[in-house]
């Protein structure tokens, strides 16, 4: 991640993760209680806007950076593929990363250990504070699941993700 992260130019336009967080914003003007949970949608919103407002700097990020999406080649060594190229704090970039490759029908406990020890494996390498890793994680997670339920998919599994994930805000 340490690698691929780069200043914006100026002269050139990236989506932010403002843009990309609007789908938690037009889930809160929609409230659709009965079919998602608006409080967490109310968190992971509050949560997001403290973000924003303490970025320590802005880069460029993959956007999509998970296990499936890094690839090792013998002419380049690791490669980075699917980026999605937004511009944003370097801390949202381990949320994708987080998200994928869980315990299949794992307990609340067992997920609450596995995603807690990824915070704190990312947090010890790039030199981040563990919180602010797990709240990028949990508005991530949120946002995941606004995104299927916006498309019609599935959507319980991440909002389950999500809740696990808010409790290592405590």
């Amino acid at each position: 991640m340490r690698y691929l992260w780069r200043e914006p130019p100026v002269d050139r336009w990236f989506p932010t993760l403002s843009r990309w967080f609007r789908a938690l914003e037009l889930l809160r003007e929609q409230k659709p209680a009965k079919l998602f949970p608006m409080d967490l949608v109310d968190q992971a919103w509050a949560v997001f806007v403290e973000l924003q407002a303490s970025e320590p700097r802005r880069v460029i990020l993959h956007g999509d950076l998970h296990h499936e999406n890094i690839l090792y080649s013998t002419e380049h060594s690791w490669l980075a593929i699917d980026p999605k190229g937004l511009c944003g704090d370097p801390g949202y970039e381990v949320a994708t990363f987080m998200l994928n490759q869980l315990p299949l029908n794992a307990s609340r406990s067992t997920l609450r250990q596995v995603l807690a020890r990824r915070v704190s494996i990312f947090s010890d390498e790039l030199k981040m504070e563990r919180q602010r890793l797990a709240k990028w994680s949990f508005c991530h997670a949120a946002l995941s699941a606004a995104w299927s339920f916006e498309e019609g998919a599935e959507h319980k599994g991440t909002i389950f993700i999500a809740q696990v994930l808010e409790g290592l805000l405590i």
